[in-house]
This record gives structure tokens, C-alpha cells and sequence, in this order.
């Protein structure tokens, strides 16, 4: 809700979004790419910590050892707050105390105590042997005014023989010796009395806790050890007599006994008071049937938050996993709000019961951050690592199909109320939190009504009644705590105790305290000689008596959990393919060196990342992307008869299996699998370049798929290995300029038109699988055909579009996995359906360099409506003008909806969105290099730091010099390795932010040529790309550790890896003539 308050600032209410570059987005992202890889540690770091805060829980509920004080309250409400300034309320009684201070934490001493008891007996008369309830049957009566009460009188009004407006009561350290002068000087063990009674009632049944007859206490081993005041305690009623005498007889004791005390205030009179509010309030069941209802309706909006993320309808285990963080975050914050930040809310707002549940809020969502910062994002990490739930996110239906046959136009207020916008979760979490403030806050009303609440609220409560005296003068006798402090510190069984006494019935009462009037004794050394310890008490007390058990817990849940987390990801562990560091960077890249001598000219990977280098040293290697160590020599030079050379084309197959190598006379065949060689066939380029060089689709018939060789001059060759022939088809008249290869599912479904008279369902539900195996021309001319292949031969059809002509069409991209392509022009981009070729969609560009455009899409099947739909599609190409890599990414305008991609029109039914409707971000990257799109959407590329002055003095350097060094040499004031750098940018729709990392780290140098271009540059897996630094080949993997297939089964990527020696599009790569 804070956005619609900033709203008038800021003019949109939408939450601001980092840039991708924002040091606080990196950090994050680093952080979370860091946790994700580290699953155990911070699922170990997490637990460790639920546990070590968990752990005093038990001993909340439990005798505290320490204090004496009770256990936390069992299910009720209870408070003690101080009551504003001017409240016209009737103090239920009145609470006058004298503490009796000594030298500085020595109050326990027995002159100290013998002197403290007979300031109790000038204030209260004679209390030896104290018991009231021997004057049951006296008849109350009162003396002469200014005349003290005799002890009979005194008893008779004491609250033990009958309440009324005139009883009192009092309780006092004193009465741990009967309040006898002869037992405290005969106690040879002073604190041994004071630990063995601290359970202790008075004749009212009001327990004589350290907490409420001592102030500044210290303990050691559970036990009192010192005490710097004695407090003794007067509680009566507005009539009492007693009450009267007390202050009578306290406003005279500075006269008596100023010999033998300082007193605070000198005259001896407190007029300084506070009202202050104590309630005791047992959980009715009302309180528990509304609160039983407020969590269930919360658990309800959450359960229901869940489902609609897609992420939670696979794995059951994941919700199980937020509740328990839920749970290690409330729990976590018991202990610490308990104990340290309870009083802190008490004084910064007007109600304490409120600004403690907000306080307690606070607390428990910064455990919540760190919780989900940690064990959820563990859980999580380890979750989408799976395969089953990578396939379960694939193949996700979308719940939007309401089985109507009509569209229906969603009105705002319906989007509001199935929380398809933001509006609804901010507006429901700002009601629920409202709502259980007033619901906790409701129970300290008692008979007030809302309206007095919320008048409260907005005039303010005014200033707490504010008539304490200075504190200059307590100053100087360095209180070890202060009243206020010690009034917040009593105990909530002492409230329901006194309750019990004045108001049987009643579950509050308001007392009007008095500040203290303070007496010390002349010559007491009030100055601390020794330093208090650094830390609580308590936790020294923990580490004596619970640190062992302690320990032993912590270790059995750190093995528990190791071993368990073992025993679920042992497939992770037991697979050597897929086995990586858990410190493998975000941004990561290998160096595959010792294979060339010279630069390497040509490179080409396999579906399950092995890679294939040609270098002008007439070297063919194969290399492992999974272990650099793993790589072989296919030919080098003239050694093999069998290697063709030079090399014009390399092509491998889908199943990783066939690795086809094209010279001018010849295709040789290499089993990867066996390392031998296969067939070769006979080759007549008719001295014509290569256009494109690929294997066809599998053929279960057939060991090895057939090839397909196109020319530039617009002749297709299709060579059947097995038989070893070969057989020439016509494609197109005119010079190609890019040919590519479209090999898919044919779909039916396709073929069918939507219009106003055909049945969505039957146009969306009727797909048909068949093979479609395509080659996509674009000619000199800026003609497009498209030629695909019947039983016996290849059927080429021209792609006639209005106005195609004029766009200089340049390339054409293969979209198989959706059965379209795309006609890229010069500003403008044309998506075709293959199996008519009629226009989808024309898409505005930039100026695009010629080549330049590649692309990525994420698409997803509905199982309710039966048909495919886009989650999102990118563009991706180098902009003529200003030579920036441009990134054009197009979604619905509706995260649940997807983009139906097979014609122009609407599907009627809910969950859609047509291409115009779709929602475009475009973002440019500066200097970008070479660069590839990857299968998420996202571009990685490799590039120089722009430093055009240096770039001058090289070249001037060059010509001076007149001879060309390739090997690394030191120059004065330069380093030619640092200035190449690897940069990545996430997809649109990602919570990543971009990276970047020097592509030459320390001692990595050695091996490699200087060069001033990369070579060429070809994608393997779905998240790497490798490419050639002079000799060397280097690997590129985003986002931590890829998981190569065996097949290529992923026809979402649209990419190719043919090797060619034509220069790459994008690569900046130099042509080099060599043979």
C-alpha cells in the first residue's frame, strides 16, 4: 500500500524495478546465485540457526531457574502499561515503596538489612512476627487524626480480614526473616535464606519474588549473588489509613534519620506518580473462535496464493517447505522478542498492546527474509534442478479455460477478484495485517467502544503523565536500575496475584505508583569497582549448565540433515556426468588448449557437448565440454589419408553420432561413438561455395541419416550414405545468400484459418504429427523459397509477401518447434507459417546488419485446450547503426496468458493474446562483439574494452615496426589479455541481473596467440557457447553447470551448428583464406 501513498510523488503506483545493473540487484542475484549453487551449506547454515533460536522455547513455558520468576503466560492476554496524562479514570489503589540502598551492590549485607527494617517500622509500626489475620475479629476503628494506628488497628484494616476501601497489604524482603531483627543478625547464610524463600508468600498469597523486593540484581549459577537495593512495596486502597500514615510518617523521617541517610527527595515526600494499567486476561473462547478464524482465513489466502504459481502445483513438498520457514520465522522470533525487544515498542508508541505485536511483526519478517533467503531458496534451488519438475513446468496447463464458447471481456473488478493484479495481494495483506492488529488490540478495550479507539488514534493519546521528579540527584548514587526499569521488569503472575486480592473477579486494575523515595546509607560506597560482565548473565548461565546438551543437539542436527540431504540428492552425487563444484560461477569459462599450433579456422558441437575444431595447422580435433581432458586428434596434416582437406563444411548429427567433414572432393564420415571412420562419398562442388551442409532427419531405416549439401548457386544435394549416391534438385534461380534448415512436426492444425465461423476448438485442438523436413532460401534478388522434401524428392515454392521485395531480405531464421520462420529485412521482420506461407506477424526493427538476427522462444502446451502457446519470444540482432547488440523481447501483457503464435487472430476463449496485443521490451547493449542468444532467452558474448587511443598506438606501433609478432609478448603500458571480457544479459522476464567477468583470469594467459578478432563462434548445450581465441578453444557457460543431452531433442533452440568457413554473423570475424 505504500506505492499508493507515494503515488502523488511518484505518479504510478507500480513497485520501482532495479536495473539490471543496479549494485544492489547484482548483489542479490549474486547472492542467490551463490545459495543455489551451495545447497547444503545453506540448508545446514539455515537449520543450524531455526535451531539455536528454537532451542529456548521449551524454557519459556517452563520455572525460570534464574529469577524465580513465573513461565510465560499460558493462553492469555496480559499487559502493564502506563495510562496517558489527564485519563479520567479511578485508580483501583495506590503503590508507595522506599528503597534501601547500601554501598553499590551490596544489599544484602546485615547491617543493611537490620537498618531497612526499622525504616518499615517507623512507616508501619511495629511488623516482628508479622500476622494480620490474628486481628480477624477486631472491630476497625480509627485513632485521632495525627495519631499513629496501634498494631491491633493496623492488622484490622490489612486486606487478609476483608477487602474494602480502607485494606492494605505490603510486601517486603524483610518478611524472608519474619520481618525479626534477632533472625537477620543470627543468619549466618544471608543468601542462602534469600534463594531457599524466593518462593515465599506473603499472608495474601503474593509470592516474595526477587523481582519485586530487589532491584539491580545479579546472579550467579541460577542463584542471587548481590543485590543493590532493598524495595519494599505499599499497596492500598484510596481510604486506607495506612496509606495516610505512611506518608505522614515518611515526609517526617528526614528530621529523624538524616544522620544516618541520604534521602531522595530530601523532603522525604514522593508526589511524582503514574497511573499504570495492569491486566491478567484469560483467552475466552469468543477470543479463540475469532482468532481460530483470522489465521484460517490467512491460511486460506496463502494456499491459495500458492496455486497460483506454477512452481507449487508440482511439488507438494515445496509448500510444506514455506510453512516450515513460516513456522522457523514466528518461533524464531519468540525467543528474541521475549526477552530483549519487548519493552522497546512500549515506549515508542501510545498503545504498548499494539507497538508490541508490531514490534513482534517486525521481528518475525526479517527472520522471514532470512529463512526464505536461505532454506526456502535451497529447497527451491534443489527442486527446479530436477528434471521431473523441469517437465512438469514445460507441460503446465494454464487454469484459464472456464469452458465458455463465447469471449467474454474480463472487467477490472473481476481481475482484482481472482488476483490477477497487484491491487488485490497489496490490498489483502494491507486488510489481514489491519486486521490482526485491531484483533489483538481489541481485547485491552474492555468496555470502550471502536469509536473512542480510533479518536484516540487520530487525536493521539497525549503525553504520558508527566510529574517525576529530576533525576539529577538519583544520578549521583548510580542506581544499578532505575524505577521505571524495574517497574517494567515485574513479573505477570505479581499482577494476577494482586488482582485476585483487590478484584476477585475483575481481570485488570489501574494503580496509581508513586515514585520511590530512595534512602542511602551515609558513607556507602555508591561506586562500581568492577566491571560488569559483557554479556547477560543468562548466557553465561547457558554456557555452565546447557551448553554441553547444547552442542550435542546442534551436531546431531547437522549430521541428521547431511544425511538426509544425502540420501535424497544421491542421484546428483552418484552421476559422474552431471557431478560439479558447488563453486562454479554464474558466469563460467573453460580453456581447451595444447590441440593447434595456429589458429583454429572452424568449429561445430554435438547435442551432448562435444565440440569439433579445424585449424590452419590442417589439425581436426574433438573436444569433451564435460572434461577438458578429454579430447583426440581426428587428422592432422597429411598423416591421414582418409581426412579431406582443406575443409569447406563439418556437420553432426541429432543423435551425437555422425560427424560428416566436406571438401571440395569429398565427405568423409567419423563415429564419434566408435572413433573410426565410416563411408566417404564423392563430391562435385562444380565450383560453387557451400551454402549449408547439414544431416536430415533420423531415419530408423537407415544407420546413417542422410545429408543434404546446398550450393550457393541455388542446386540442393541430397547423398544417401549407405548407398553412396548422391542426387541434385533445383531450389532457386537466382545466388543464395542464407540457407537454412527446418526439420520439425508437421502440424495440421496449422492448415486452418480461424474465422468467425470456425470452432476454436476444432482449430486449436486438431494437430497431427508428421514429418516436415524444410530448407529456407534467401537469394541475392531478396527472393525467399522454401523447399520441402515429398517422397522421392524436394518440392521448392516461392514465399511471395506484399511488399517483401522492398525489405532487402538478408536471412531467414527456422522457427521448427513451431512449425514457422522468420524473413528478416533490412527494418523489418516477417514471421511465415510453413505450411502455407502465409504472414503471422511483421515485426518492426531497427536498421538490422546484414546476417545478424537470431532468436528465442519458450513455449508451452495447454492440456485443457489442446494446442501450443508462447510464453515469450526474443529477437535478438546487431543494430546497422550504431553497432549494438539489440534485444527485442515480446510477451503477453498478462502473466498467465500465452501468445497464440499460428495466425493473426484471437483465439475467443480466455488465457490468450494475439501478436498485436503482446507486450515488447527492447534493450540495447553497447559494444557487444561477438554475442549468441542462448535457449533461455538470455545473449552471452564475448567482447574488447572500447579504447580507441590505444588501438591507435597500436596500429601506429605495427607499422612502424613492419613485422607482425603473434606470440604474447610484454609491452610497456598495455596488457593485450585484459582488455577481453565475457558479458551476459538475462532474458526480460528473469530475476537476473547482468554479468560481467574478464575472459583471462591470473596464470591463464600461457598457450594462447594474440589476436584482435575471435573465430568463429557456435552454441553447445543450452546455456554455453564456444568459441575460438587463436589457437585455443574456450567455452562460455551461464548461469553455473550445463546438462548436456545425448540427443538433440530441444527443437526450441532454433540453432544450428554447422561449421562453415564462412565469417559468423555478429562474429566480427576476419575471413581467412587457407587450404
Amino acid at each position: 500500500m505504500i506505492w499508493y501513498f507515494l503515488y502523488p510523488l511518484r505518479g504510478t503506483t507500480e513497485a520501482p524495478i532495479l536495473a539490471p545493473t543496479h549494485p544492489v540487484r547484482r548483489a542479490l542475484y549474486r547472492y542467490g546465485s551463490y545459495a543455489a549453487s551451495h545447497v547444503v551449506a545453506t540448508l545446514l547454515v539455515s537449520v543450524v540457526v531455526a535451531t539455536i533460536l528454537i532451542y529456548p522455547i521449551p524454557y519459556l513455558f517452563t520455572s525460570d531457574y534464574v529469577n524465580g520468576a513465573s513461565n510465560l503466560p499460558h493462553h492469555a492476554w496480559t499487559v502493564a502499561q502506563p495510562l496517558p496524562y489527564g485519563a479520567t479514570i479511578r485508580p483501583d489503589v495506590m503503590m508507595r515503596s522506599i528503597w534501601v540502598h547500601g554501598s553499590y551492590m551490596q544489599a544484602l549485607k546485615q547491617d543493611l538489612l537490620v537498618s531497612a527494617l526499622e525504616l518499615q517500622n517507623e512507616l508501619l509500626g511495629s511488623t516482628e512476627n508479622f500476622s494480620p489475620i490474628r486481628a480477624r475479629n477486631v472491630a476497625r476503628s480509627l485513632p485521632e487524626p495525627g495519631i499513629d494506628l496501634s498494631t491491633t488497628q493496623r492488622d484490622a484494616f490489612h486486606a487478609i480480614n476483608g477487602l474494602n476501601n480502607q485494606s492494605w497489604f505490603f510486601h517486603s524482603p524483610l518478611q524472608y526473616w519474619d520481618c525479626t531483627k534477632e533472625n537477620i543478625l543470627t543468619d549466618p547464610a544471608i543468601l542462602a535464606t534469600v534463594n531457599d524463600k524466593k518462593t515465599q508468600s506473603t499472608s495474601v498469597n503474593v509470592t516474595l519474588r526477587h523481582s519485586i523486593v530487589f532491584s539491580g540484581k545479579r546472579f550467579e549459577e541460577r542463584r542471587l549473588a548481590a543485590a543493590d537495593a532493598l524495595v519494599i512495596t505499599l499497596i492500598y486502597l484510596r481510604d486506607s489509613p495506612v496509606g495516610e500514615q505512611w506518608e505522614r510518617k515518611a515526609a517526617l523521617l528526614p528530621d529523624e534519620m538524616s544522620s544516618k541517610w541520604d534521602i531522595y527527595p530530601p523532603d522525604g515526600r514522593s508526589t511524582a506518580s503514574q497511573l499504570y494499567e495492569f491486566q491478567f486476561r484469560p483467552i475466552s473462547s469468543q477470543d479463540t473462535a475469532i482468532l481460530s478464524v483470522a489465521y484460517g482465513l490467512t491460511a486460506i489466502y496463502f494456499l491459495l496464493s500458492l496455486a497460483k504459481l506454477r512452481a507449487f502445483k508440482s511439488k507438494f513438498g515445496l509448500i510444506i517447505t514455506v510453512i516450515s520457514q513460516i513456522a522457523f520465522s514466528v518461533m524464531s522470533s519468540f525467543t528474541l522478542t521475549t526477552k530483549c525487544l519487548s519493552f522497546i515498542a512500549a515506549l515508542s508508541l501510545g498503545i504498548p498492546g499494539v507497538s508490541a505485536f508490531c514490534m513482534f511483526v517486525a521481528v518475525a519478517i526479517g527472520f522471514d527474509l532470512f529463512y526464505l533467503s536461505t532454506f526456502f531458496l535451497s529447497v527451491l534451488s534443489v527442486d527446479v534442478r530436477r528434471t521431473e519438475l523441469s517437465d512438469a513446468l514445460a507441460k503446465a496447463s494454464i487454469r484459464r479455460y472456464r469452458g465458455e464458447s463465447d469471449f467474454k471481456p474480463r472487467g477490472a473488478w473481476e481481475r482484482v477478484l481472482q488476483g490477477k493484479v497487484t491491487l488485490s495481494t497489496r490490498i489483502s495483506g494491507t486488510i489481514i495485517m489491519l486486521g490482526f492488529i485491531l484483533i489483538a488490540q481489541w481485547h485491552f478495550f474492555e468496555a470502550a467502544a471502536i469509536f473512542n479507539f480510533f479518536k484516540h488514534a487520530y487525536q493521539g493519546h497525549g503525553a504520558l503523565e508527566n510529574a517525576t521528579s529530576p533525576q539529577t540527584s538519583l544520578d549521583a548514587i548510580h542506581q544499578a536500575r532505575s524505577p521505571k526499569s524495574w517497574l517494567r521488569l515485574q513479573d505477570h503472575e505479581t499482577a494476577q496475584e494482586i488482582i485476585s486480592i483487590i478484584k476477585p473477579t475483575a481481570h485488570s486494575y489501574v494503580a496509581r505508583v508513586y515514585e520511590p523515595v530512595v534512602f542511602v546509607m551515609k558513607g556507602s560506597d555508591r561506586m562500581p569497582h568492577y566491571k560488569e560482565p559483557t554479556l547477560l548473565p543468562a548466557l553465561y548461565d547457558f554456557i555452565n549448565h546447557q551448553l554441553t546438551r547444547f552442542v550435542v543437539i546442534i551436531l546431531v542436527v547437522i549430521a541428521g540433515l547431511r544425511l538426509l540431504t544425502s540420501f535424497l540428492l544421491w542421484e546428483d552425487e552418484a552421476d559422474d556426468d552431471d557431478r560439479h563444484s558447488d563453486t562454479d560461477p554464474t558466469l563460467d569459462v573453460k580453456s581447451f588448449h595444447g590441440g593447434h599450433s595456429l589458429d583454429i579456422a572452424m568449429l561445430t558441437a554435438a547435442p551432448d557437448g562435444r565440440i569439433v575444431s579445424v585449424g590452419l595447422d590442417r589439425a581436426i580435433r574433438v573436444w569433451d565440454a564435460k572434461s577438458a581432458s578429454l579430447h583426440y586428434t581426428i587428422a592432422k596434416g597429411e598423416e591421414s589419408e582418409d581426412a579431406p582437406f582443406p575443409v569447406l563444411a563439418m556437420a553432426i548429427d541429432d543423435s551425437s553420432k555422425w560427424l560428416a567433414i566436406l571438401s571440395p572432393y569429398k565427405i568423409a564420415l567419423w563415429d564419434l561413438k566408435e572413433n573410426t571412420w565410416g563411408p566417404s562419398l564423392s563430391v562435385n562442388l562444380q565450383g560453387q561455395k557451400t551454402e549449408a551442409f547439414f544431416f536430415g532427419s533420423s531415419d530408423p531405416k537407415r544407420n546413417i541419416p542422410r545429408l543434404v549439401l546446398v550450393r550457393r548457386n541455388g542446386t540442393l544435394t541430397e547423398y544417401i550414405p549407405d548407398a553412396g549416391e548422391g542426387a541434385d534438385y533445383g531450389i532457386c534461380r537466382s545466388p543464395l545468400t542464407c540457407v537454412r534448415p527446418l526439420i520439425g512436426k508437421r502440424k495440421d492444425c496449422l492448415q486452418l484459418k480461424l474465422g468467425r465461423d470456425t470452432d476454436p476448438m476444432t482449430a486449436i485442438g486438431s494437430k497431427q504429427a508428421s514429418p516436415l523436413v524444410a530448407i529456407i532460401t534467401a537469394s541475392r534478388r531478396g527472393c525467399v523459397h522454401a523447399a520441402t522434401k515429398e517422397m522421392l524428392s524436394w518440392n521448392s515454392q516461392s514465399v511471395e509477401l506484399e511488399g517483401i521485395e522492398h525489405d532487402g531480405v538478408h536471412q531467414v531464421v527456422p522457427l521448427a518447434s513451431l512449425g514457422l520462420f522468420l524473413i528478416a529485412g533490412v527494418t523489418r521482420v516477417h514471421l511465415v507459417n510453413m505450411e502455407d506461407y502465409s504472414l503471422v506477424h511483421t515485426f518492426s526493427t531497427e536498421r538490422m546488419a546484414s546476417r545478424s538476427m537470431q532468436s528465442a522462444l519458450f513455449s508451452r502446451s495447454s492440456s485443457q485446450l489442446g494446442a501450443d502457446g508462447l510464453v515469450w519470444f526474443t529477437l535478438c540482432y546487431t543494430s546497422a547503426e550504431t553497432g549494438d547488440c539489440v534485444v527485442q523481447t515480446f510477451a503477453p501483457p498478462d502473466d498467465h496468458d500465452m501468445i497464440y503464435y499460428q495466425n493473426s487472430a484471437t483465439p475467443p476463449t480466455s488465457g490468450w493474446c494475439a501478436w498485436e496485443s503482446v507486450k515488447e521490451t527492447k534493450r540495447h547493449i553497447q559494444n557487444p562483439g561477438s554475442w549468441s542468444v542462448l535457449s533461455d532467452g538470455g545473449v552471452v558474448g564475448i567482447r574488447q574494452k572500447s579504447n580507441r587511443a590505444l588501438d591507435m598506438q597500436t596500429n601506429g606501433r605495427r607499422k612502424t615496426e613492419g613485422l607482425r609478432h603473434r606470440s604474447p609478448r610484454k609491452e610497456p603500458g598495455r596488457d593485450l589479455f585484459e582488455r577481453w571480457e565475457i558479458w551476459s544479459v538475462p532474458q526480460s522476464g528473469l530475476l537476473r541481473t547482468d554479468e560481467t567477468r574478464p575472459l583471462f583470469q591470473a596464470n591463464e594467459r600461457a598457450g594462447h596467440l594474440i589476436v584482435t578478432e575471435l573465430g568463429p563462434v557456435v552454441r553447445v548445450g543450452q546455456r554455453s557457447i564456444a568459441f575460438s581465441f587463436g589457437n585455443v578453444v574456450k567455452l562460455v557457460t551461464v548461469g553455473g553447470h550445463e546438462r548436456f543431452d545425448s540427443s538433440a531433442t530441444d527443437n526450441s533452440s532454433e540453432h544450428l551448428n554447422v561449421g562453415s568457413r564462412r565469417r559468423k554473423p555478429g562474429a566480427l570475424v576476419r575471413p581467412r583464406a587457407w587450404s
